[in-house]
């Protein structure tokens, strides 16, 4: 369940940020990630 939530959530930053590129998403993903793990 988690690879799957990493996955999707993965796709979400991609679809919003309309840029494919990981390396400019990065401190976005890591944000993202950052308030998973919290909750």
């Amino acid at each position: 369940m988690r690879d799957y939530f990493e996955k999707a959530l993965y796709e979400y930053v991609k679809r919003i940020s309309g840029d494919n590129d990981y390396n400019k998403n990065e401190i976005r993903w890591m944000n993202y990630m950052a308030l998973y793990s919290l909750s």
